[in-house]
């Protein structure tokens, strides 16, 4: 909805995000799959997802044949699905990292955060 409270996209999907963001995408869900939309309601990333996360500095967790990775903007993946869960991506997890764009993901029982580029960073710290 619109902040003049007129629509902006149709209730044609059967769930979605609650807002664009600074990428101007939201992930919608249709027929049991996720995908990314615009503001005009037009599909940007297809529906291909099992789940998908929201998009923050450029990137989004999605998941895929059970397990989840990265895409960015334009649905390049950037990080392979091979994660048990994934966070949202920040500039500040820790002190050491302040500055670097990076999430936490989950392998089995261990967790990493990794950055912008899909690479392991480090394990996190107990």
């Amino acid at each position: 909805m619109h902040k003049n409270y007129s629509v902006l996209i149709p209730a044609k999907y059967d769930s979605g995000d609650r807002c664009f963001g600074k990428n101007k995408l939201a992930w919608v869900e249709k027929n049991g799959k996720f995908g990314y939309i615009n503001y005009k309601d037009e599909i940007v990333i297809p529906f291909i997802y099992e789940d998908a996360a929201h998009f923050s500095f450029g990137l989004a967790g999605v998941k895929k044949n059970g397990k989840w990775g990265v895409i960015n903007s334009k649905g390049g993946i950037i990080a392979p699905f091979e994660y048990d869960g994934i966070g949202e991506f920040t500039d500040y997890y820790t002190e050491d990292l302040k500055g670097i764009i990076c999430t936490q993901v989950r392998k089995g029982d261990i967790y990493y955060y990794i950055g912008g580029d899909g690479k392991i960073i480090r394990p996190v710290k107990k």
